[in-house]
């Protein structure tokens, strides 16, 4: 195995690769060529429950190398049992159309379907799900000035160009896109909050965010406030050369600046949130040229000091540009580790473990080499709960295999959901409501698989409004737990969340845990007369075993207890 040992810090010492030697069975998913073609590239892919089955369709959209660059946008389905893909279904686009543009998942109005977004080229569209596989038109859409990837350089930017959240605490997604030409010295990341889920988004260039071009973003919490944060790179006048900084939200959609370091910045790469140090304080990680560096290839991590200051450790990773990354717990050792690809001083794709002691290990031959316009994803494709490895972009070569899928399957043991949070708490804050839980734990059943920290967990939540709008933080059925989208990046990591949403008007809500491999656990749930439920099934344990008590003591979360309070006063635990 070639691999490269890399050190987080310079008086860390480094340890043996020996143990994630043993973690990198990946084999390509070589059956796949009747459903889409491996010779797609030019855009992204996104996993998504497009028609409500409970699993996970593969949307990928590019231009086919293999048949002239047509354009293709497909849904991939897996079979009954959700272990393989067995079927693709061409998805229609209103013009016909796609080119470079890159496709996202959302839930603009509530309903609980998916939504599909075309967006960065040729004017973005809004698909509307239909829960069944099918999409309509919504003609009111609009992300007036977009940028467009389009062009001689479009391969720096299919990661990264726009990103879906909440941003002002209304319950509905909005959306945060470049705006202006970068090829003319224009870009800036805009937010266009949802008005209601009409169809229509509001364009608001008074968040207080600054001009940036030439770089990518994404959503966050990154300092555990319950609010999602942007994280922008790419080039600021400000700085005469490439930045790297947050905007900090104040849950109503207003933004103030937090630089990262002045020598963070990129361009050409792609930036994103990354819990290293599994503390639940959101550290980043970047790729691409770095302009204060001399134009050097980078691949930067900078830890989250939790005070809005960063610090870069020297983890000494092969640095790429026009590339693509991701995060997953990779080998199940409770430790988040990195995916990504690119073009450097070699052309390829690594996955970087993360030991949890201060080193990594960057694996750079059991991949392929995929070096322009990079698309990665890194998360359970086919429910045997151990994550897997997407990458699309070109590669050199004779027969070049621009989109391929490594199966996980053998490179470590099966995943363990988390177990459900207990504690929530709905408080009334004038018209806004504060929805908050105790932690959960990812206490893993099979010997040898490691946990996620308590502290690295994410939260998904969702509510039911009494006028039947279903909310979520990231897409999700409130029944099974199932998320619908595997991009958990708007998920919470605090223990809260504030909604400009009255109290009266919530009939329900729930909370979930989601582990460093994206494995999402039971919603625990409440509804507004304080009844409060843990676990989903209910078993013979006595109602007697925890009736007549003032503190709360469940010796096992997955035995379906439910608690009535009286205010702050326990009045029953009993099993519904």
């Amino acid at each position: 195995m070639k691999s490269l040992l890399i050190t987080l810090a310079a008086s860390t010492v480094a340890i043996s690769a020996t143990g994630a030697a043993r973690q990198t069975n990946y084999s390509e998913l070589t059956n796949l060529t009747d459903l889409v073609s491996n010779g797609l590239f030019h855009g992204n892919t996104i996993l998504v429950d497009i028609d409500n089955d409970g699993l996970l369709e593969l949307v990928a959209k590019g231009r086919d190398l293999n048949a002239g660059w047509a354009n293709t946008l497909k849904a991939l389905h897996l079979d009954e049992s959700g272990s393989t893909f067995i079927s693709s279904t061409d998805l229609a686009t209103p013009d016909d159309c796609m080119w470079e543009r890159i496709v996202y998942a959302i839930d603009y109005n509530n309903d609980g379907n998916i939504d599909l977004i075309y967006a960065s080229s040729w004017n973005a569209k809004l698909m509307k799900g239909n829960g069944d596989g099918t999409f309509e038109y919504v003609e009111d859409f609009a992300l007036d000035g977009e940028m467009s990837i389009d062009g001689d350089d479009a391969e720096k930017w299919y990661a990264g160009t726009l990103a879906i959240a909440d941003f002002n605490g209304d319950g509905y997604q909005d959306i945060v896109t470049f705006c202006g030409n970068p090829r003319e010295d224009q870009g800036t990341p805009v937010v266009f909050f949802n008005d209601n889920g009409t169809g229509r988004f509001i364009k608001d260039e008074n968040t207080g965010i600054k001009p940036q071009r030439g770089g990518t973003l994404c959503v966050g919490d990154y300092n555990r406030d319950g609010y999602a944060d942007i994280l922008v790179s790419g080039w600021s006048d400000d700085f005469g050369s490439d930045c790297c900084r947050i905007w900090k939200n104040d849950g109503k959609g207003k933004f103030s600046e937090v630089i990262i370091d002045n020598f963070a910045g990129t361009e050409k790469g792609q930036v994103i949130f990354v819990d290293i140090t599994g503390n639940g304080l959101l550290d980043v990680f970047i790729t691409g040229t770095s302009g204060p560096n001399n134009w050097e290839m980078a691949a930067y991590i900078y830890k989250n000091n939790g005070d809005d200051t960063f610090t870069r450790i020297d983890a000494g990773l092969p640095g790429f540009q026009t590339s693509g990354a991701d995060w997953c717990d990779l080998n199940g050792d409770g430790h988040i580790d990195l995916v990504y690809a690119g073009e450097g001083d070699v052309k390829n794709s690594v996955y970087a473990f993360n030991e949890g002691d201060g080193t990594f290990t960057a694996v750079t031959d059991k991949l392929g080499a995929h070096r322009g316009g990079a698309s990665v994803l890194a998360c359970d494709f086919n429910n045997n709960n151990v994550p897997d490895i997407l990458l699309m972009g070109y590669m050199d070569g004779d027969n070049p295999r621009h989109f391929q899928i490594y199966n996980g399957a053998g490179s470590r043991v099966a995943n363990k959901a988390p177990n459900a949070p207990t504690g929530l708490t709905a408080t009334e804050k004038g018209n806004s409501t504060e929805l908050s839980w105790n932690a959960a734990s990812d206490e893993k059943a099979t010997q040898g698989t490691g946990a996620t920290p308590a502290e690295a967990l994410r939260y998904n939540y969702y509510i039911k409004t009494t006028d039947g709008k279903l909310i979520t933080a990231v897409p999700a059925d409130p029944e099974t737990g199932k998320l619908r989208s595997t991009n958990v990046c708007a998920a919470s990591t605090a223990l809260k969340v504030v909604v400009n949403i009255p109290k009266s008007s919530i009939a329900e809500w729930g909370v979930q845990a989601i582990d460093g491999a994206k494995a999402p656990g039971e919603f625990a749930k409440a509804d507004m007369s304080g009844v409060e439920s843990i676990g989903a099934d209910a078993d013979a344990v006595s109602e007697a075993e925890y009736f007549n008590i003032q503190g709360i003591r469940v010796a096992n979360p997955a035995n379906g207890l439910y608690i009535r309070r009286q205010g702050t006063k326990v009045e029953k635990v009993y099993i519904r």
